[in-house]
């Protein structure tokens, strides 16, 4: 079976994509070398198969409207992580463009974690990449994407309010 299209829903412990049968599972997250960094490692389910992708991140507590918001990154940067990336496009069968496979993908990464949080504050997960990066794997990005100041791209985004059990 081929798809061109991922629209994954959030699920308890992760994110599914009712048509292609693709689960994502919310990620291990462990402490990087470094204070404030993450790895995660995903796994990801079709049907009796898996598959699985690790990259690296941020954590850090930050301001945001006046809110205190713990804010975690997924740098999909890396060759090693696109590697990884059209490794799963090609398990899943995915026959769309490349950017539109790693944005539907990356949306999936975020909503795995809309599920019961352990925090009661805020959150906030950015999927992250760069042109630069990108281009290097022949990959056009289209016009119009948000772009930090740090020349980052925000391929998928996720913001989570305060739990209102808090308190």
């Amino acid at each position: 079976m081929t798809t061109n299209m991922l629209r994954f829903e959030a699920e308890t412990g992760g994110a599914v994509d009712p048509v292609s049968g693709v689960r994502i599972y919310k990620p291990r997250a462990l402490p990087g070398a470094k204070p404030g960094e993450v790895e995660y490692q995903y796994s990801m389910r079709r049907g009796d198969d898996t598959n699985g992708l690790g990259c690296n991140g941020l954590f850090k507590v930050v301001q945001i409207a006046g809110e205190e918001t713990n804010l975690s990154t997924i740098d999909l940067t890396p060759s090693w992580v696109l590697d990884g990336i059209f490794r799963i496009k090609r398990w899943i069968g995915f026959d769309g463009h490349d950017f539109d496979f790693i944005s539907q993908l990356a949306n999936g990464l975020v909503l795995a974690f809309q599920t019961p949080r352990e925090s009661s504050g805020s959150a906030r997960y950015v999927v992250l990449g760069t042109q630069e990066s990108l281009h290097l794997k022949n990959i056009e990005v289209p016009a119009g994407l948000e772009r930090l100041a740090n020349e980052y791209l925000i391929l998928a985004e996720l913001s989570l309010p305060a739990s209102p059990t808090a308190g």
